[in-house]
């Protein structure tokens, strides 16, 4: 039996179910959902693409955010293509977010505008799997209050980052939800956060940008777990989304691991010692670190 017979298999409902759940009752609030990103100078002739995948979703968002800092563009600024987007679909937009925070633009700046939605974070040089926003509300749905990650790996505190374990399809098979402060989360598969999810503390860019200023995704992680928000990989996830070729030299996942230094695991001991709920709620042991 192959991958995806299983996940239809174990889809826990059809997407036209899906949207007669998430609008059971017409006279109730709905929840808004956005999905936010971001880019660079150097990379942003991905980002088109990567969001017009999104917007061929089989389920849209209320907005599609892409957050830059405009002052880094230069006498070119934002190319044609993404501003002409932004003009025929009024479901995306391109917004100016200051200071120059790196990858951590693609989730702080949306924290603070959508403060009650859900968000939902991607990456720029990548293009998404048709239901990757449907299969995120879906288990949403079930887990309000947790994170949820199409791609995540099963932390080992006190080893190397490349040591954590992926988890793959064969996970789900005896076990469909893997609940817990040890999962976390990859960005690049599309990550959901419901609001107030993350400890408001942790958002402060003073403190991010000294201590972890490179490695959002375990930042991210930690203030889920400092908040006692839980993280669950999605079943049979989207966990491989198609690259768009982006150089690896402009890739995080490269600069995190430049001349031999495990940045992850050094930013994950440097967050412990900072907030020692963390190390109490995943048992790592700051004194023999």
């Amino acid at each position: 039996m192959n991958h995806k017979k299983l996940c239809r298999i174990f889809a826990p409902f059809t997407s036209n179910g899906l949207l007669k759940k998430m609008n059971m009752n017409p006279n109730a609030p709905r929840q808004q959902v956005i999905v936010s990103m971001t880019s660079f100078p150097a990379a942003i002739a991905y980002a088109e693409r990567a969001v017009r995948s999104i917007l061929a979703g089989s389920v849209l968002p209320d907005k599609v955010v892409l957050y830059l800092t405009f002052s880094q563009f230069g006498e070119g600024g934002i190319p044609k293509g993404l501003l002409k987007l932004a003009e025929e679909n009024p479901v995306f937009e391109v917004r100016d977010y200051g200071r120059d925070i790196r990858s951590y633009r693609k989730l702080i700046p949306a924290l603070h505008d959508f403060p009650e939605a859900v968000i939902v974070t991607v990456d720029d040089d990548v293009a998404y799997h048709k239901h990757m926003l449907r299969d995120l509300l879906r288990l949403h749905e079930e887990l309000p209050d947790a994170l949820l990650a199409h791609r995540a790996k099963l932390m080992k505190p006190g080893k190397p980052y490349r040591k954590w374990r992926k988890y793959r399809w064969y996970h789900f098979l005896l076990k469909r939800i893997h609940r817990g402060y040890l999962n976390i989360q990859t960005g690049v598969g599309g990550v959901l956060y419901p609001p107030h999810a993350l400890k408001a503390e942790m958002l402060d860019v003073e403190l991010f940008t000294r201590i972890a200023p490179t490695t959002d995704d375990i930042w991210f992680w930690a203030a889920a777990v400092a908040n006692g928000t839980p993280i669950v990989p999605v079943p049979f996830g989207h966990n491989k989304p198609r690259g768009l070729g982006k150089p690896r030299e402009l890739s995080l996942k490269t600069s995190n691991f430049k001349s031999g230094i495990d940045r992850n695991a050094a930013a994950l001991e440097a967050i412990v010692k900072e907030f020692p709920v963390v190390a109490k709620r995943i048992g790592y042991k700051i004194e023999n670190h």
